[in-house]
């Protein structure tokens, strides 16, 4: 990350894996992680203010392309791959209330296409 009020850089991580996809909220940062495997990336959330890496998803299915507003954070998830079909699902992770919900069970995703976004309670 590279701080530009203070134009110094810090790095988030050390860890040696793939991370892909970050996007940023005043003082938290997430991003998919492929620290579990190449085959089932995780999203992981840093948190500037306290300096803690946090794992939000554990499932061992393909979570990507997160995205976080506020105290809420969301990603597609293959975990409820229909048929091999790619569809993706979209969840959201509650900070606040340390829960997870699917909140949309159609979405036709890949790694390639622009990944949901979210702005206070809309979601694209």
């Amino acid at each position: 990350m590279y701080d530009l009020s203070t134009s110094k850089e810090i790095q988030i991580t050390t860890n040696e894996s793939w991370q892909v996809w970050p996007d940023i909220y005043e003082d938290r940062i997430v991003w998919e992680d492929e620290r579990n495997g190449i085959s089932s990336p995780d999203i992981y959330m840093y948190n500037l203010s306290t300096s803690e890496e946090t794992q939000i998803t554990t499932n061992e299915s393909l979570q990507f392309n997160p995205a976080i507003y506020g105290d809420k954070i969301i990603w597609q998830d293959f975990r409820e791959n229909r048929d091999g079909d790619g569809e993706t699902d979209i969840y959201v992770y509650d900070l606040s209330a340390h829960n997870e919900t699917s909140i949309a069970t159609t979405a036709v995703g890949c790694w390639y296409n622009p990944h949901p976004m979210i702005c206070g309670d809309k979601v694209v």
